[in-house]
């Protein structure tokens, strides 16, 4: 593996660390009626716990050896997912864990680290920002992506027609800044998701087709979803998950193929250690 590919890998292991840590904090805080650590006057916050998983990423990093950096990304993203994942009781007067607009805050704050560390490495090697282009195996899964655009296509153009028309305006309030602007800003990506539908039936297995559609996914996630992620924060986060699948789907790296890569690393490490005791 090239050492960009291991910077990227290790990239793409902090942040889906990250975005599962949240996801399984928030279920498990929703199924066992959101507990508080701590008695009397004292609430010990999970971000303590964030900050503690950070520094334990930070020393490992500093003091480990390279094949260790694995560890170091898992506890890192650990430790920003829990720490995000309060990012609500930060940044309001009353402390408000279920501040609505924190899931937008966790949204862009992942795909901005995702992003601006990926363009950083990619350019400095001299290489692209996605890996190469290319259709999913089995044949059937490029149907299931052409159906998701369709899906997109649909919601793109029904909330257009149902915020011109003043039902989404009763929905998330008149005059709201982010859906106006989400709906405004969703009209183009209208135009790029029927077009990418219309060159999948001219030249669907061709190569570039798939570099455009996941292009326009990748759009969707950093221009679209954001604006919609305050008021919908479910809906949004099922539609990223989605979209982020489309794209691995679309490269040549996999969720499978990450998954092996931090679990094979953190093997070679225990054995690594075990040898030398």
């Amino acid at each position: 593996m090239s050492r960009t590919a291991s910077r990227l890998n290790l990239l793409d292991t902090f942040v889906v660390t990250g975005v599962i840590t949240i996801g399984m904090v928030r279920g498990g805080l929703a199924l066992t009626g959101y507990p508080q650590v701590g008695g009397g006057s004292l609430h010990i916050a999970h971000s303590i716990w964030g900050g503690l998983a950070l520094a334990a990423a930070l020393m490992i990093a500093l003091l480990g050896s390279v094949k260790r950096h694995v560890i170091a990304a898992v506890l890192g993203g650990v430790g920003f997912g829990l720490f995000m994942d309060e990012v609500g009781k930060f940044v309001t007067k009353s402390n408000d864990y279920f501040f609505r607009p924190s899931a937008a805050l966790m949204y862009v704050a992942f795909l901005a680290i995702w992003t601006v560390t990926r363009f950083l490495v990619t350019r400095r090697e001299g290489r692209g920002f996605f890996s190469p282009a290319e259709w999913p195996t089995p044949g059937w899964l490029r149907w299931v992506i052409l159906a998701w655009f369709c899906v997109q296509l649909a919601g793109s153009v029904s909330m257009a027609l149902l915020f011109f028309a003043g039902g989404a305006q009763r929905a998330f309030g008149a005059g709201d800044t982010s859906t106006t602007l989400g709906v405004l800003i969703s009209l183009p990506y209208a135009v790029l998701l029927a077009y990418a539908i219309v060159r999948f039936f001219i030249a669907g297995k061709r190569i570039p087709v798939a570099g455009a559609m996941r292009a326009i996914t990748y759009v969707g996630l950093l221009i679209v979803y954001p604006f919609f992620s305050v008021h919908s924060p479910v809906l949004v986060g099922a539609a990223l998950v989605v979209s982020v699948l489309v794209i691995l789907g679309l490269s040549e790296s996999t969720v499978a193929g990450i998954v092996r890569g931090m679990f094979a690393k953190a093997h070679a490490d225990g054995q690594t250690i075990g040898g030398r005791s």
